[in-house]
């Protein structure tokens, strides 16, 4: 149904553009009949001229619009696909983006009056003297981006917050079989993790009477470490925490 339309449509185009020029040979520039042997005034040049600069004119100055309006109607569904996936575009050296068309942005708070209340939350005037520092912060970046930056920002902060507390409490032998660890490309046999401790027993009274299992205990309830398959193997939270030290220049020579 939708093509037969469009088909008729365009006859209608056709049909029209037919009927104008009929209207100016008729009505706009007629001859005497007796003058006449062709119907459009042939035996005399003028005439025939005229009406031809006005068909070419004619047709030049339709054909643009007329094709345009046939490739709209025969190709309408495509074309509104197309312009629904344009998202920015230039105009005479003006960029113009249309998602911003739709998007209303929230301004950044100013005042501790502007924070947004959360229930059950509670906001000290330290905790939002620095919650209005970090909204400053982001609006450097764009909008877009500010949500995933602020979550990849609290996972580093989350993170740094569980190594605080491991170093608190890790031996510093401990910290040496994490280096041992990435040094040998992540991993040791049970038999070389095994002649590791006994070097730290014969260093510490502390751990003489300690069983292997205790003293990796600590490594392996804080995921530094995990035992597969009689190997003992560095986690990506172990090499996140070498790293922690390294960034935060912490030692490594704590006691036991």
């Amino acid at each position: 149904m939708k093509k037969l339309f469009n088909g008729y449509f365009a006859i209608g185009l056709v049909v029209g553009a037919g009927l104008a020029i009929l209207a100016h040979l008729f009505l706009i520039a007629p001859c005497p009949t007796e003058d006449s042997i062709l119907w459009f005034c042939g035996e005399r040049p003028e005439v025939v001229l005229r009406v031809l600069e006005f068909i070419e004119t004619t047709v030049a100055a339709a054909a643009w619009p007329i094709a345009a309006l046939l490739i709209a109607r025969l190709f309408s569904a495509e074309l509104k696909e197309l312009f629904s996936r344009i998202k920015k575009f230039k105009l005479s050296g003006a960029e113009f983006d249309l998602d911003e068309q739709t998007l209303i942005a929230k301004p950044s708070p100013n005042s501790l009056q502007d924070l947004e209340k959360f229930e059950g939350i509670e906001r000290t005037d330290a905790i939002a003297e620095l919650e209005l520092q970090l909204h400053k912060n982001l609006e450097g970046f764009p909008e877009d981006s500010r949500l995933n930056l602020t979550v990849r920002e609290l996972a580093q902060s989350r993170l740094d917050q569980h190594f605080s507390h491991v170093y608190q409490s890790i031996f510093g032998s401990q910290i040496r079989l994490l280096k041992r660890l990435r040094e040998n490309g992540g991993n040791l046999s049970d038999d070389r993790v095994l002649s590791f401790f006994h070097n730290v027993q014969a260093d510490y009274e502390f751990h003489e009477d300690k069983e292997l299992a205790e003293y990796l205990q600590f490594l392996l309830n804080f995921n530094l470490i995990v035992h597969v398959e009689k190997m003992y193997e560095l986690t990506d939270v172990g090499t996140d925490f070498l790293l922690y030290l390294f960034r935060l220049s912490l030692r490594d020579d704590k006691p036991l």
